[in-house]
């Protein structure tokens, strides 16, 4: 499964809600996310952070990016969120054969005033 941080702002009706009605979200929307076929890493993978621009902060897993882009959608759907943002994440593993393919085309780019067609 690929691995996804997810970024997000609460709308001023979801912090009213919470409020007046305390509750874990993570739980709601995991129930969400289970069915489009994504779900939550394990230990403290939904967290609330004091951060200017964001609420919270999640790591999920998906088996595709079109399951997060409709799991945001529908997010930002709800009218709950100003803001939700999705990105792909690599543990340093992944990252160091990600790094071994762009070595390969190290040299290989012109710059378009530089470029001469074959």
């Amino acid at each position: 499964m690929l691995r996804y941080v997810i970024l997000g702002k609460y709308s001023q009706d979801f912090l009213s809600g919470l409020i007046y009605n305390p509750q874990d979200r993570k739980k709601a929307a995991a129930a969400m996310m289970k069915k489009a076929g994504a779900k939550w890493a394990e230990g403290e993978s939904y967290l609330h952070i004091n951060h200017p621009n964001y609420d919270f902060v999640g790591i999920v897993y998906s088996e595709d990016e079109a399951t997060m882009k409709a799991s945001a959608d529908m997010m930002r759907a709800t009218g709950s969120f100003t803001e939700i943002n999705f990105f792909r994440a690599w543990v340093p593993e992944e990252y160091t054969e990600i790094s071994k393919k762009a070595s390969e085309l190290v040299g290989l780019y012109a710059a378009p005033s530089d470029y001469k067609e074959e």
